[in-house]
């Protein structure tokens, strides 16, 4: 073989194994290709999870700050009761029904509230008066064979210690007779409760409709409520009403 075969030999054989390394490569890069790509998209999914859990936990935390701030309003509402302190008494959520005076010889009505002691100990509320009203009283409701009345509570009544006295529609309340005009909502009655060591504690209370317990009153000091309706029974002289 002469050098120019030998040359063309050699040139052929380089070419061969360029070949050969070239199409190696190109199937190493193919077969490397997939796990590249896949390990892209693995980081994309990692990327993406990542992004729902921060998703996730920033509902859940304004989930929890919604249930916060619900809360929160909640303890507000009932910071937001309404009382005053007077004397020795705490006057919560006062109120007075209202009524229409006209056409009525002696028309009446009752006051709400619930009493609180701040001194620690019992106090002795035993009676009470209104600017609004000729007469004011204490009133019970007390049960009667099968009917319910309304009437002075005689001696007063005891603001415990530790609790209320509970002032409200259908129970025990403060009774306005003889009013001196119609109380109207929006208009305000002023109340001064006495105490039995002396002291007082003056409030306001402002009027509300009202129509729930069946919440009526009458002058007629022989009236009684039973489940037929108001029906007369001896009286005692005690100033008595009924709810119908």
């Amino acid at each position: 073989m002469n050098n120019n075969d030998n040359l063309q030999s050699s040139a052929q054989t380089r070419r061969i194994t360029a070949d050969q390394r070239a199409i190696e490569t190109a199937e190493t890069l193919h077969r490397g290709g997939p796990a590249r790509r896949w390990g892209v998209a693995a980081s994309g999914l990692a990327l993406a999870v990542g992004m729902l859990s921060g998703c996730a936990a920033s509902s859940s935390s304004d989930s929890s700050n919604a249930s916060d701030s619900a809360s929160d309003s909640a303890s507000n509402s009932a910071a937001a009761q309404q009382c005053e302190t007077a004397g020795e008494v705490q006057i919560c959520d006062p109120w007075v029904k209202a009524v229409d005076a006209d056409g009525d010889a002696h028309p009446m009505t009752a006051a709400f509230a619930s009493l609180h002691s701040t001194t620690g100990q019992s106090l002795h509320l035993v009676s009470a008066e209104s600017d609004a009203s000729g007469m004011t009283q204490l009133h019970e409701t007390v049960a009667d064979g099968g009917s319910t009345t309304m009437r002075e509570k005689q001696g007063g009544f005891m603001i415990p210690t530790d609790g209320a006295l509970d002032l409200q529609p259908g129970g025990n309340h403060i009774m306005l007779m003889s009013l001196q005009k119609s109380l109207q909502p929006g208009d305000s009655v002023s109340i001064t409760l006495h105490f039995e060591d002396g002291t007082s504690a003056q409030f306001a209370a402002p009027v509300r409709q009202y129509t729930g317990a069946k919440e009526s009153y009458t002058d007629d000091p022989n009236m009684k409520m039973d489940d037929d309706g108001p029906t007369a029974t001896n009286g005692d002289g005690m100033s008595e009403h009924h709810h119908g």
